[in-house]
C-alpha cells in the first residue's frame, strides 16, 4: 500500500514539474536579471530608480500576469516565511525603542521579494543553467573592467606593508568612477571563479574544459585586483567546498589547481600580497587601527549595551554610534558582519530571526552532489554568500536575493528533498 502511495506521489510530482517547465522567454529573463544585478551599482539610475529595482518590477509584473499560481506557491515557501518572521521581529523591536527607523527593514523585505521572483523563474535545469551563465558573464565583465583599469598601475608599484598597499589601492581606484565598493566587486568576480571552475571540472569535452579553465584563471587573477581580503577568502573557501564534494583526489582537480596556482604566482602583481594581513593592533607608523578591526572590537566591547533589546537603527546611526568606536569622522560605520549588525539593531530576538532564515535556506541545499555541475555550482555559490554575511552588514543587498531565489527554486522544482 505504501509502495502504491509513493508511486502516486511521484507521478503527481512529475506532472507538476512538467506543467512548471520554463519557456525560452523566462530563461532569458532569468539570465538577464542575474547578469545585470551584480552590475547595477555601476549603471546609471533611471528616474531615480536603480536598474535592479526596475528589473524586479518587470519580473513582478510578468509573474502576476502569466504565472500567478507559481508566484503564490513561492511566496509561502518556508524560506520566505522565515524571512517574514525575521522582518516582523525587526518591526516589533523597532517599536520598543523611543526612536524608530524602518528603512532597512523595508529594503530587507524588498530583497526577499526579489528572491521570490528569481525562485519563481528558476524552475528547471535549463533555467538554472541560464542563471549560472548570467552570473558568469557578469563576473567576466567585471573582471575585464578591473584588468583594463587597474592591472597596469598595480604591476608597476611596490608595497612592503598593509598601509603602503592600502595607499596604493586608494590611489589606483581614486579616479575610478564606477568602483563604488571594491569588496563587492571582488565578491562577484569570485563567484565567477566558482561557476567557471565547477563547469571546467564537470564538463566531459576537452575544448569546453579548456575554455572554462581559462575563464577561471582570468576571474581568479581579477579577484586579487581590488585587494579585498574578504573577497579572496570567500573565493578560496567556496572553491574548496566544490572540490571537496566533487572529489579532491581526481587527476583533473590536481592539474586544474596546479595551473591556477601557477597563474597566481606569475600574473598577480606583487604589491597586492602586502595587503593580505589583518591585525587588531595600531599600526606603528600611522598609529591607527584599521576600520574593520575597530568596529569588530567595538561590537564586542559594547555587547552588554545592546544584546537584550538592541539599539534600533536610529540610535545606532545617531548619538550612540557617534560616541563609540563605530564613529569614523562625521559618520557611523556598520559592523561589516550581518549577524552582529542585526544583534545591534534588534537584540538576540533579531539574531534568532536571522538564524531561522539561514537555517531554512540551508535546508534547501541539494542532498547529493556527485558530478552534477548545477548542484555543485549551487553549493559553491551558497558557501560564498554565507561567508559574505561575515564581512558585510548590508543584508538587503541583491546578492542575497539571487542566492535565496537560487536555493528556493532548486529546492522547489529541480531537486526537491521529497516529492510534493
Amino acid at each position: 500500500m505504501n509502495h502504491i502511495s509513493r508511486q502516486k506521489r511521484l507521478l503527481i510530482h512529475k506532472k507538476r514539474l512538467l506543467l512548471a517547465r520554463t519557456t525560452t522567454t523566462e530563461r532569458y529573463l532569468l539570465g538577464a536579471t542575474v547578469l545585470i544585478l551584480p552590475l547595477q551599482n555601476y549603471l546609471p539610475t533611471l528616474g531615480g530608480l536603480s536598474v535592479g529595482f526596475i528589473i524586479f518590477g518587470m519580473l513582478a509584473g510578468y509573474l502576476v500576469l502569466y504565472r500567478p499560481g507559481i508566484l503564490g506557491k513561492t511566496l509561502v515557501h518556508p524560506v520566505f516565511l522565515a524571512g517574514y518572521v525575521f522582518v516582523g521581529i525587526g518591526v516589533f523591536m523597532e517599536l520598543v525603542h523611543n526612536s524608530t527607523g524602518f528603512s532597512e527593514l523595508i529594503r530587507i523585505l524588498l530583497m526577499m521579494l526579489g528572491g521570490v521572483f528569481v525562485a519563481s523563474l528558476c524552475r528547471d535545469r535549463q533555467a538554472m543553467l541560464a542563471f549560472m551563465y548570467g552570473l558568469l558573464v557578469a563576473s567576466v565583465g567585471l573582471a575585464a573592467y578591473l584588468f583594463l583599469t587597474t592591472y597596469g598601475a598595480l604591476s608597476s608599484v611596490k608595497a612592503d606593508n598593509f598601509d603602503a598597499a592600502s595607499n596604493i589601492r586608494a590611489e589606483v581606484f581614486s579616479e575610478n568612477d564606477i568602483a563604488l565598493d571594491l569588496n563587492t566587486m571582488a565578491f562577484f568576480v569570485a563567484q565567477g571563479v566558482v561557476v567557471a571552475m565547477t563547469l571546467a571540472l564537470t564538463t566531459k569535452k576537452l575544448s569546453r574544459r579548456s575554455i572554462f579553465v581559462a575563464i577561471t584563471g582570468f576571474c581568479l587573477i581579477a579577484t586579487f585586483l581590488p585587494m579585498s581580503r574578504g573577497g579572496l577568502a570567500i573565493m578560496i573557501l567556496s572553491c574548496a567546498s566544490v572540490i571537496y564534494y566533487y572529489g579532491i583526489l581526481r587527476p583533473k582537480v590536481f592539474f586544474t589547481i596546479l595551473l591556477l596556482v601557477l597563474g597566481i604566482l606569475v600574473w598577480v602583481p606583487d604589491a597586492i600580497f602586502s595587503r593580505f594581513t589583518f591585525s587588531t593592533q595600531a599600526n606603528t607608523s600611522s598609529h591607527h587601527v584599521e576600520a574593520r578591526a575597530r568596529v569588530w572590537m567595538a561590537a564586542v566591547e559594547h555587547f552588554p549595551e545592546y544584546y537584550l533589546t538592541g539599539l534600533g537603527m536610529s540610535d545606532f546611526y545617531g548619538n550612540w554610534g557617534m560616541n563609540t568606536g563605530f564613529r569614523k569622522g562625521p559618520r557611523v560605520l556598520g559592523t561589516h558582519n550581518c549577524f552582529a549588525q542585526v544583534t545591534i539593531y534588534w537584540g538576540l530576538a533579531g539574531l534568532f530571526g536571522l538564524l531561522l532564515l539561514v537555517q531554512q535556506a540551508y535546508r534547501c541545499l541539494p542532498k547529493f552532489y556527485g558530478q552534477d555541475p548545477l548542484r555543485l555550482c549551487v553549493l559553491g555559490l551558497t558557501v560564498s554568500v554565507a561567508l559574505n554575511m561575515f564581512v558585510v552588514h548590508t543584508l538587503y543587498a541583491k546578492e542575497f536575493s539571487i542566492a535565496l531565489g537560487m536555493l528556493v527554486g532548486g529546492s522547489n522544482w529541480i531537486w526537491p528533498n521529497r516529492p510534493a
